[in-house]
C-alpha cells in the first residue's frame, strides 16, 4: 500500500508534466489488495529459502529459555520439542491486539485486517500513535480515503476524556488528541 500511496502523490506531478490522468482516479481495491498479499507471500517463501540455504533452523513456535543454549519450543498444538544450539537468535516479531474497550472487536480492525479487506474501508478512524498507525492514515489519506488519526493518552488503568483538538493538518489526513 506505501508503493501505492507513493504512485497516488504523483499524480499531480504526472499531470503537470503532460500525461493525461484524472487526478480523482484510484486503484482497483481488489486488485491491490491481492498483489499485495502475492508480494508478502513471496517475500516470506524467500525468507525461508534462504534460511534453508544458508543452515538456519526457523521455528514458528513459542519458546522458552532452559539455559544459554536450549530452548523448550511449543506448537500451537500443545506439544513440545527441546533444541539446543550455540546461538539462538530470537525475533518475536509482533501482531496488533483489539484494545479492551466495548465495540472494539465489533466495530473495528487491526492494521493487519486492512490488507485483507474485500472491500475499500471508505472514511476511517485510525487509533494510535505508532508508526504503524501513522503510516496506515498516511497511505489511506494519499489512496483518497478520508482518514483520521485519534491519539489517547492512557494513564496507568484509564484513559482521560477530554476535549478533541485538532494537533495536525497535513496531506488530507487530520490527527485529534486527548490533552494529557
Amino acid at each position: 500500500m506505501h508503493y501505492a500511496a507513493n504512485l497516488a502523490h504523483g499524480r499531480s506531478d504526472m499531470i503537470a508534466t503532460g500525461w493525461d490522468i484524472q487526478e480523482s482516479q484510484g486503484p482497483s481495491w481488489e486488485t491491490m489488495i491481492g498483489n499485495i498479499t502475492m508480494h508478502i507471500r513471496s517475500l516470506n517463501f524467500g525468507y525461508l529459502m534462504d534460511f534453508n540455504q544458508l543452515g538456519i533452523k526457523y521455528f514458528n513456535e513459542y519458546a522458552t529459555f532452559i539455559d544459554a543454549h536450549t530452548e523448550q519450543l511449543e506448537k500451537a498444538d500443545g506439544t513440545t520439542q527441546t533444541i539446543t544450539a550455540e546461538k539462538i537468535v530470537i525475533a518475536v516479531g509482533g501482531r496488533p491486539t483489539y484494545p479492551e474497550i466495548p465495540g472494539a472487536r465489533e466495530f473495528g480492525i487491526t492494521s493487519d485486517d486492512l490488507f485483507s479487506l474485500r472491500k475499500p474501508p471508505g472514511k476511517a478512524l485510525v487509533v494510535g500513535a505508532s508508526y504503524v498507525a501513522l503510516e496506515s492514515a498516511g497511505f489511506l489519506s494519499a489512496l483518497g480515503f478520508d482518514a483520521r488519526v485519534k491519539i489517547i493518552c492512557f494513564t496507568g488503568r484509564s484513559s482521560l476524556n477530554r476535549t478533541e483538538e485538532p494537533l495536525q493538518r497535513r496531506e488530507g489526513h487530520e490527527v485529534l488528541a486527548h490533552r494529557c
